[in-house]
């Protein structure tokens, strides 16, 4: 998606309030599957294991934050131990609110962080 398109975008979520999007990866499973729905709200403040929908490179990409401070840092669930590019509040669209980090995947984070 490029600049242009993903302003759009932003721009659209902001007068709509939210947004639904299909999730085509299966990088947030087991939580988020291929071909479900996720709905998103525009974000004020980002917290620890927030899920988030943001800009990377040339796509669209939905992980959660594991970092917010002094860079904004996410990963997948499927790569535990693989932390993506930091990120710019600019390039963030918004937050999942249909899915949330439950104990069991913060857990399994935090002790995946701990044994590597």
């Amino acid at each position: 998606m490029n600049e242009f398109d993903f302003q759009l975008l932003k721009k659209k979520l902001k007068k709509e309030l939210s947004l639904e999007m299909n999730i085509v990866s299966d990088s947030m499973s087991p939580l988020i599957n291929v071909g479900d729905k996720i709905k998103i709200e525009t974000i004020d403040k980002i917290e620890l294991f927030d899920i988030i929908v943001f800009k990377e490179f040339e796509r669209i990409t939905c992980h959660y934050i594991i970092q917010t401070s002094p860079q904004i840092l996410t990963a997948s669930l499927k790569n535990m131990h693989t932390i993506d590019y930091p990120i710019e509040k600019d390039n963030i669209l918004g937050i999942v609110i249909n899915y949330k980090m439950n104990l069991y995947f913060k857990l399994k984070y935090l002790l995946s962080r701990l044994v590597s």
